[in-house]
Formats: structure tokens, C-alpha cells, sequence
């Protein structure tokens, strides 16, 4: 969850695809983690994200404003590392 309140806090509003772009660069994973399959057409790294997401959001530290967009809360600022 950190990487994704790091992304959110160091560049704001950001769609579901920005927010995977941000955090592989910032984890620098190669092109063989990124395409890594979980199931169906959903890579491992989409769908890590996802749950991340889906907790931030249950612990009030993100919040979507309109459908695949993100933003960090005043709560999620305070517990970023």
C-alpha cells in the first residue's frame, strides 16, 4: 500500500494506469514482472494494485473521485513513508 500512497502523494489524481506506470518505475520492476499473469487478462502487478486500492479506500486513505481515479486523502498523507 505505501508504493501507492507514495504515487498518489508525489503526483495527485491518477487513473488506475498511471498509478501501475508510477509504481513500476518507482520499483523499477522489469518487463517479465509486469507481465506476469494472475488470471484471465489481469497481470499480478493490476491486480496487487487492485487490493491495494480497495484497502487505502476501506481505511480512508484514498479516495476515487469518478470511476479509475485516485487521489490520496488528508489521512493518507499522514501515513505515507
Amino acid at each position: 500500500m505505501q508504493p501507492l500512497l507514495r504515487a498518489l502523494k508525489n503526483r495527485g489524481l491518477l487513473t488506475n494506469n498511471q498509478i501501475r506506470d508510477e509504481i513500476a518505475r518507482a520499483l523499477s520492476l522489469t518487463t517479465d514482472q509486469l507481465n506476469q499473469v494472475h488470471s484471465g487478462s489481469r497481470t499480478e502487478l493490476e491486480y496487487r494494485l487492485a487490493w491495494a486500492r480497495t484497502n487505502a479506500k476501506s481505511k480512508g486513505l484514498v479516495e476515487s473521485p469518478k470511476r479509475e481515479h485516485w487521489q490520496i486523502t488528508e489521512l493518507g498523507m499522514k501515513r505515507v513513508q
